[in-house]
């Protein structure tokens, strides 16, 4: 297997031939800057972008604590701490459940208080959620996730959340009322007590500053500027040409008959023209508008 400082100098590599380098947080950022030498723009991803994430409240109290875990868990991302921290709690009696929502990367340990639903589709997900009600999210990470999609899901609740002081989870989830973070070394028993505490509540929040790690709008820049920094090359004439996330898409898609085959090599033959130096300034006189048109008549 490979080690981690082969992999960094591997990685280092291709790296250093990157004209840009994009991060989706700070915390990889960071990391970046540490291990590869390199400064990176950083914008968030977009899963989030048209969600309108409900607001943060306790849920009512209840006889048990019930507390979900997202995700496919190996040992690095908590499955021995989960199993571990389970099992105390069985021997101590202490009234908290835990529910698995995903699957581990071995079988874990029968538990009464322990409930593993194993994979399901992404669409289920939120169902699953409902049904068996969570009072918490638990991301016991050791190590430090770069951006989580499973934690996306979990804001989509508007539920408390803990977590590990690692990774861009613990940065995503500064300024977040009803979110805290433990060290990651934390030994299960603390984490225990942690969620008796929290079930009588004894856990009061105290807001964060908010890391402002970015000023530009996610789901501006991946669909106009990220495309603006995408080339691709025309061989026959030696040089760049810039693709629209339409032209882009199109490349991606398999021809499904005779008559979409023919639009596709007609808009690639325009790219071409129209990157071409005699045609370039013809281009610019054309109405934005009847551009649009031929692609939407091309692509559509």
């Amino acid at each position: 297997e490979q080690d981690i400082i082969t992999w960094r100098i591997t990685s280092k590599e291709i790296i250093d031939n990157c004209d840009v380098v994009i991060t989706p947080n700070k915390d990889v950022a960071i990391r970046y800057q540490k291990y590869f030498g390199c400064q990176s723009e950083i914008i968030p991803h977009i899963d989030l972008a048209k969600t309108k994430l409900p607001p943060v409240q306790l849920s009512e109290p209840n006889k048990k604590l019930k507390v979900g875990i997202i995700g496919a868990l190996s040992p690095i991302k908590g499955a021995d701490l989960l199993e571990s921290v389970a099992d105390i709690a069985f021997k101590n009696n202490s009234a908290i459940e835990f529910c698995l929502f995903g699957y581990a990367y071995r079988q874990l340990k029968k538990l009464p208080n322990l409930s593993i639903t194993g994979k399901y589709d992404e669409e289920d997900l939120q169902s699953l959620i409902s049904n068996w009600k969570p009072d918490i999210f638990w991301f016991p990470a050791l190590w430090p996730e770069t951006y989580s999609y499973t934690l996306s899901e979990a804001l989509k609740t508007g539920l408390p959340i803990v977590a590990t002081n690692i990774g861009a989870i613990n940065q995503r989830l500064e300024g977040r009322p009803y979110s805290w973070v433990l060290p990651f070394e934390s030994e299960p028993v603390v984490w225990l007590n942690w969620f008796v505490e929290f079930s009588l509540g004894r856990k009061i929040y105290i807001q964060k500053e908010i890391s402002q790690s970015t000023t530009k709008d996610p789901e501006s820049f991946y669909k106009v500027e990220y495309f603006k920094k995408v080339t691709f090359l025309d061989k026959e004439n030696n040089k760049d040409i810039h693709l629209s996330i339409d032209e882009i898409k199109l490349t991606r898609k398999p021809s499904a008959n005779l008559k979409e085959k023919i639009k596709q090599k007609i808009l690639f033959l325009l790219i071409k023209l129209r990157g071409s130096f005699l045609l370039r300034k013809i281009v610019k006189h054309i109405p934005m508008s009847w551009q649009r048109h031929i692609k939407s008549k091309l692509i559509g």
